[in-house]
C-alpha cells in the first residue's frame, strides 16, 4: 500500500489514505451520479418547458386583459335597448296590432312599430323607405345646388365664373345681377323646383364697381308670393348669408334684385333643400 494514492490490485479493492473502497461502491456511485445527471437534464427540459409556458401564458393573459377593457369601454358606450309589447288605442277603440315588441326604446328614444305608423298615417298616404329616411306621401329631393334648377325667365342677370364684391373677395359660380346706371332698375330670375324644396339658402353682397350712395334689395318670391325681403343693400354692405328661408315647395321661386343703379349684386352658394 503507498499512502496518499488511490491504489488497487485485481481483487477490485482501492484504497486511498488508509481507507478502502471497492469497484462495486465505485459503480453504485458511478450510477447514482448518471441517474442524477439524467434527472437533471430532465429538468432543465421541464424547467425551459415553463419557461416557454409562463411566457406564453403572460402573452395570452396581456392579449385577453386588453381584449377584456376594450369589451367593457364598447360596453360602456353601446347603446340601451328595451322592448315594450304595447297595443293601441284610436279614441278609446283597441286596434288590431302585433303587440310583440312593438316598442323599442333606445338610449332614451322611443321607436314604434310599422303598425303604429301605418295607422297614424293621413288617409290614401304611402309609407316609403329610400336612402336611409321614411317618406309620408311623396319623395322630396334632398340638398340641391338653386343654380343647376331649369330656369323658366330671367332679366338683366346672368350667372358668371367669378366675381368680386366691394370689399375685394372673389367668389367663383356666381349669379350676378347687374344693374348698370339704369334708376329704378328691377332684375329677376324664376327657377323651375316643381314643388320639391321646402327651404332656401343663399350669400350675397355688392359688386366691386358699385357706386357710394347706390342701394338695392333682394326679394324671394315662391309661387308670387314674397317670402323674404333683404335690407337695403349698398356698397358698405359685407357678403351675408340667409339660411332656411320658408319656399313652402314652391312650383316657381323668383329672385328679384330692385335698385337705384350702379349697385349691382351677386349671389353664391344657392341652395335649396328639405
Amino acid at each position: 500500500m503507498v499512502i496518499g494514492n488511490l491504489w488497487g490490485k485485481n481483487s477490485g479493492t482501492f484504497y486511498y489514505n488508509g481507507q478502502k473502497i471497492t469497484e462495486t461502491e465505485l459503480n453504485s456511485i458511478m450510477d447514482e451520479n448518471a441517474s442524477l445527471k439524467l434527472q437533471n437534464d430532465e429538468f432543465s427540459v421541464q424547467v425551459q418547458q415553463l419557461k416557454f409556458d409562463s411566457q406564453k401564458y403572460k402573452t395570452e393573459y396581456e392579449q385577453l386583459y386588453t381584449e377584456n377593457e376594450s369589451n367593457k369601454e364598447r360596453l360602456s358606450e353601446a347603446p340601451f335597448v328595451e322592448f315594450f309589447n304595447y297595443g293601441f288605442f284610436i279614441e278609446g277603440t283597441e286596434q288590431n296590432i302585433n303587440k310583440r315588441k312593438s316598442m323599442a326604446l333606445l338610449d332614451g328614444r322611443k321607436y314604434y312599430s310599422e303598425d303604429f305608423v301605418n295607422l297614424l298615417m293621413p288617409a290614401n298616404s304611402n309609407m316609403t323607405i329610400a336612402d336611409e329616411n321614411v317618406y309620408i306621401g311623396k319623395i322630396i329631393a334632398d340638398k340641391s345646388d338653386l343654380f343647376k334648377q331649369t330656369v323658366m325667365d330671367q332679366y338683366r342677370c346672368e350667372m358668371v365664373n367669378s366675381d368680386t364684391d366691394s370689399y375685394g373677395n372673389t367668389y367663383s359660380n356666381v349669379l350676378y345681377m347687374n344693374t348698370g346706371y339704369i334708376n329704378n332698375n328691377h332684375d329677376y330670375i324664376i327657377y323651375i323646383l316643381n314643388e320639391e324644396y321646402s327651404f332656401l339658402s343663399f350669400s350675397a353682397a355688392i359688386l366691386e364697381s358699385a357706386k357710394l350712395g347706390g342701394n338695392g334689395i333682394i326679394t324671394i318670391k315662391a309661387d308670387d308670393q314674397v317670402v323674404y325681403t333683404s335690407k337695403s343693400l349698398n356698397k358698405k354692405t359685407k357678403l351675408f348669408t340667409e339660411s332656411d328661408i320658408p319656399i313652402n315647395n314652391c312650383t316657381l321661386l323668383s329672385i328679384e334684385y330692385d335698385s337705384n343703379g350702379s349697385n349691382a349684386c351677386i349671389i353664391t352658394e344657392a341652395f335649396v333643400y328639405n
